[in-house]
Formats: C-alpha cells, structure tokens, sequence
C-alpha cells in the first residue's frame, strides 16, 4: 500500500477539485508543494478559528467578572 492510498482524500481535508488537481501533478515535488499549500491553508483556519475561541473565552471571562463585581 502506498502513502497517498492510506489516507482518504477528504479525512484530509482535500475538495474534490484539490483531489483532480493533485491527480494532474507529475512528480514528487510538485505533489509535496501542492499538499503543503494545503496544509497551509488549513492552519491558517485552524488559527484564525483558535483566535475567535480566545476572544469567546474573553466574553466570558469580561462577563463573569463584571457578575461578581
């Protein structure tokens, strides 16, 4: 079994339009650089949604606080 088999396209993440993309690269290098554009995408996301929970957890902290004030 080869890596990219091990791994469903969408458990990673991957659009079907990312999986036909993908599919027309030849080579290695080209397929690295493409799935690390990918994963870069994907935490940026990732970061940007863990910066709206901290300010979620601020509103709340800012809330409980004026509460007991």
């Amino acid at each position: 079994m080869d890596a990219c088999s091990a791994v469903r396209p969408e458990d990673a993440g991957l659009t079907e339009a990312d999986v036909e993309a993908f599919a027309g690269l030849s080579g290695t290098a080209a397929q690295v650089a493409f799935l690390s554009r990918c994963r870069n995408r994907r935490l940026e996301s990732l970061h940007a949604e863990q910066e709206k929970l901290e300010h979620l957890d601020y509103l709340i902290y800012m809330l409980k606080k004026s509460e007991n004030a």
